[in-house]
């Protein structure tokens, strides 16, 4: 490499740009050849050509890139010129130094450069690959460990949000354990009033019931009674004739109409008994309306004084 320039390096001291140097070297205007990838260019013709043609100072932007240009055409110029006049003598040379290296070097050892140079190549380039692969690692190995802080620090936040709701449903477990046994105190009372309800509501009802009962009783007195006398009296009926006998049937018939309301009183009793709809106290007085003006018309109808016989 001690006998070669980069592309930078012939850039800077030929005063062209890097793109401009690089072009040259491709297409052959500037000596020089590729080494692992990259081009260099011939030392001793860039000096050559240096000295001839000496970079100046830089100037402006522009007053450089007007240098840039003219050097370009100087050394088009100058490359056209030394190509004319050194284009015999090289070939001669060349045909000269080709006869001699076969002359003076075995095909082996040619054989041996090449390979040696295919494999300073290869090395080169598997250098190189070596390199590319130590920076991706190296990055991925960043990128990893960047990564593993970021999730050590969200473990932490997940671990620290983890703590916070463990806490809030502790004390919130226990806000409802105590409502629990508040609410179980509280089912336990209505329990114990829904009990002693209960069996005041029975009580209650036993008493409400034995009050009806009696006026189903008193009323099936009053039933049996004009049933009584509507049979008697329909017998005396059938037996007797003339006025006597029409007499008593209608005697028979008005108590028969009679028992017939009372049915109907016990009918409503027996509804109350199953389904109340008043109280104890309206359904008394409400007997007592119906059966009041009844009761009356019976004792009239079988001269029977209220009161007596032990029932109303």
């Amino acid at each position: 490499m001690d006998t070669l320039y980069s592309v930078k390096e012939t850039a800077e001291k030929l005063g062209l740009s890097e793109k401009t140097v690089l072009a040259n070297i491709k297409n052959g205007k500037i000596p020089g050849r590729k080494v692992g990838g990259r081009y260099f260019a011939e030392k001793q013709w860039v000096d050559d050509l240096a000295e001839k043609a000496p970079v100046e100072p830089k100037d402006t932007k522009s007053t450089q890139e007007q240098k840039q240009r003219q050097h370009e055409v100087d050394l088009i110029e100058y490359e056209t010129k030394k190509i004319a006049a050194e284009t015999s003598k090289i070939q001669a040379e060349i045909l000269l130094a080709e006869a001699k290296r076969e002359r003076d070097r075995p095909e082996r050892l040619i054989e041996r450069e090449e390979a040696v140079r295919q494999r300073e190549n290869e090395l080169n380039q598997r250098e190189l690959s070596i390199i590319q692969k130590e920076t991706a690692s190296k990055e991925r190995l960043d990128n990893n460990q960047r990564i593993e802080i970021e999730l050590r620090g969200r473990i932490q936040e997940v671990n620290d949000e983890c703590e916070e709701i463990k806490q809030e449903a502790d004390d919130y477990i226990h806000e409802l354990e105590v409502k629990l046994v508040e609410l179980d105190n509280e089912i336990k009372q209505r329990q114990y009033l829904l009990s002693s309800l209960e069996v005041k509501v029975e009580e209650e009802v036993q008493v409400n019931n034995s009050k009806v009962f009696e006026c189903q009783e008193n009323c099936q007195l009053w039933i049996n009674h004009t049933l009584k006398h509507a049979s008697r009296y329909a017998r005396l009926g059938e037996k007797g004739n003339g006025a006597s006998a029409d007499r008593y049937i209608t005697l028979a018939n008005s108590l028969w109409v009679s028992y017939e309301s009372f049915q109907s009183i016990m009918k409503w009793l027996s509804q109350e008994v199953e389904q109340p709809s008043m109280s104890v106290e309206d359904v008394e007085k409400e007997y007592e309306k119906q059966s009041n003006p009844i009761i009356t018309k019976v004792n009239k109808l079988t001269g029977r004084r209220n009161g007596s016989e032990g029932f109303r």
